[in-house]
């Protein structure tokens, strides 16, 4: 079974000021992990349906390209696993991505 990801703005982490981490969500087998990235949004800055960050986002541009290249990069660690024939679970995928230099 392969894993799914997504970047997501995780709202149970928001702070007082409404600001809420993203992170990429790695989903295999109903188990989730999180890579927590050191990007923080308002709820009315990120557009969940499309995961990118909206045009009223200082530099919107240019963080969702950074966005689309992390995207990539934990995209293609886990197609390597699984040409591998690598059968990891969310949490090996997580640390085999962060392990990679991410």
């Amino acid at each position: 079974m392969s894993a799914n990801i997504k970047i997501v703005r995780y709202k149970s982490k928001e702070k007082k000021g409404g600001k809420a981490p993203l992170a990429i969500r790695i989903t295999k087998s109903g188990e989730r992990a999180y890579i927590f990235l050191k990007y923080f949004l308002l709820e009315g800055e990120w557009d969940e349906e499309s995961s990118t960050v909206r045009k009223n986002y200082p530099n919107s541009r240019r963080l969702n390209i950074l966005l689309k290249n992390k995207f990539s990069e934990a995209e293609q660690v886990i197609l390597d696993a699984e040409n591998k024939d690598q059968d990891l679970s969310s949490p090996q995928l997580k640390e085999l991505i962060i392990g990679g230099g991410f």
